[in-house]
């Protein structure tokens, strides 16, 4: 998939001092964010808009982090420009999109997989010996970047009444509840449930 989103893709990238802009890892460290931080539903247009934003800004960092092209202390404002570019042309979603669609068909089967195996770690976290370590608002599905989500405000509010509803739809009729989180996984209630549920 990734040679292939690479060759799509080739025709977004800048020439600086006769070298394509981002690089080959760089461009590779874009599309394992991609797959980590897509919606597990299909974003609308505003959510489209920020997810950009959130990408361009935790490349940024990642890149003038690794200090090869750009850094705090030196930056490269033109490659720091050609990589805002490239990643704003490849997540075009008004073009007709090649890498989109292909992105998103490989992103949904990762995407299932992931919710399985983070189900079993909340599993394997309460009830493993000790304290199991879980982080405040990542009681649902968590697709969030190091940075800048990580300043993000957890909406304690939701998710109380989230908790409320999935308790009282549990002492109601736990195997309908369970069917129910089961065929719609996308919307993170199925880890909350089993989240509260095991511990």
């Amino acid at each position: 998939n990734v040679r292939a989103w690479q060759r799509v893709n080739r025709r977004f990238k800048t020439s600086l001092d006769g070298k394509p802009v981002p690089d080959s890892n760089e461009e590779y460290l874009l599309y394992q964010t991609l797959v980590g931080v897509w919606p597990v539903t299909e974003p609308g247009a505003e959510e489209h808009a920020r997810l950009v934003t959130r990408v361009q800004d935790y490349m940024n960092k990642a890149l003038k982090e690794a200090k090869l092209h750009t850094s705090w202390i030196q930056p490269d404002e033109p490659y720091d420009r050609a990589v805002r570019e490239f990643i704003a042309r490849v997540l075009d979603a008004a073009q007709d999109s090649e890498f989109l669609g292909s992105f998103r068909e490989f992103q949904l089967r990762v995407a299932r997989a992931g919710m399985l195996n983070s189900l079993s770690q909340v599993v394997l976290k309460a009830a493993s010996p000790g304290v199991p370590d879980l982080y405040q608002g990542n009681e649902t599905w968590c697709l969030h970047l190091v940075d800048p989500d990580n300043r993000r405000p957890v909406d304690f509010a939701s998710l109380r009444a989230s908790l409320g509803t999935l308790l009282s739809d549990a002492a109601r009729d736990r195997r309908a509840l369970v069917a129910e989180l089961r065929g719609s996984p996308e919307n993170g209630r199925i880890k909350l449930y089993v989240t509260a549920t095991s511990l």
